[in-house]
């Protein structure tokens, strides 16, 4: 089963706006949302990880 990412996490993951995201969505340079009810959607935690690595990037820890 795949972890599935919401948006306040996947800003805090990629270090980026939630209006860059939507940004990326628009231009159809992101990875597909998966509807997980209603009014609620999120990300494939895999699929986020697979369009970093096209990308060459790596996920940054976290500072203390």
């Amino acid at each position: 089963m795949t972890k599935i990412i919401r948006m306040n996490g996947l800003v805090n993951m990629l270090r980026v706006s939630r209006s860059s995201i939507i940004r990326l969505e628009a231009r159809g340079d992101f990875v597909p949302k998966i509807r997980i009810g209603a009014r609620a959607v999120g990300y494939s935690e895999a699929a986020v990880t697979a369009w970093l690595e096209k990308r060459g990037l790596e996920l940054e820890e976290p500072k203390k």
